[in-house]
């Protein structure tokens, strides 16, 4: 999504100086990063439906990735951001790293994900993760970036799933996320301990990952957790594959 689209005329010089010099802050910003992406694990396939659109085939699971500009090599977890966009196992990619608001999200938006991370962020690893934590974790994500009335059974959102046996219980623990993301959130002095980036390409899935991960990213040190809160939250880089982008968010 561009953040700037298109500017009317009638708005002046002024304006679009005032634009440019926005884009440019933008892009001095981000960081470059290089990853392959190794595998897609604890994967589960469902279906929904975004935007009246019907999605047969959603995959949910964790994106495993080594930053290949890492003197670790560690492979680390990462979560799908986009709902449509695709992006390929044992591929290389070159991305850049920014805030989650540089990437499109509300400052609402990205503090209610921060929450999600706070509070069910399982590890950095896929053997901190299972089947039913990686794809609540995913579908709880999917909620908070492309819906906003934070239940994944509403038909009236944006963004809702099929409520079949398959993947029942692996929604019901993800409106459980969502529900305690939400309690969370209404105290107002609480301010997420997760830094996350967005890793953004304009041809390919846009991915969250936590920012201590990421190498070089300026913003990536490790902060102190709060006393009563879940000091391995849980969310991994979960993906769909081969669709077309849909960069259509509400924004609350």
């Amino acid at each position: 999504m561009k953040r700037f689209s298109s500017l009317s005329s009638r708005l002046g010089k002024l304006a679009l100086a005032s634009a440019a010099l926005i884009g440019l802050t933008a892009i001095a910003s981000a960081t470059p990063v290089s990853f392959t992406f190794d595998s897609f694990t604890h994967s589960k396939t469902l279906g929904g439906s975004l935007n009246g659109e019907t999605i047969s085939n959603l995959y949910v699971g964790n994106i495993n990735v080594t930053f290949t500009d890492s003197t670790s090599n560690a492979s680390v977890v990462a979560y799908c951001m986009e709902i449509s966009q695709s992006i390929n196992i044992g591929q290389s990619y070159d991305y850049d790293a920014v805030s989650l608001t540089s990437a499109g999200l509300s400052d609402t938006q990205a503090r209610l994900v921060g929450i999600l991370y706070d509070l069910y962020y399982a590890g950095d690893t896929t053997q901190d993760w299972n089947s039913v934590n990686t794809g609540a974790f995913q579908l709880a994500l999917w909620e908070l970036t492309h819906d906003d009335d934070g239940s994944l059974r509403s038909e009236s959102g944006n963004f809702y799933i099929d409520p079949g046996s398959n993947t029942k219980h692996v929604a019901d623990v993800a409106d459980d996320y969502l529900a305690s993301v939400y309690a969370q959130a209404a105290d107002s002095s609480y301010s997420p301990y997760s830094q996350l980036v967005s890793l953004t390409n304009p041809y390919n899935q846009d991915l969250i990952v936590l920012a201590s991960l990421v190498p070089g990213y300026e913003g990536g040190q490790p902060v102190a957790i709060p006393f009563g809160v879940n000091p391995l939250p849980g969310l991994a880089l979960v993906g769909l594959f081969g669709w077309r982008r849909l960069r259509r968010r509400v924004n609350v």
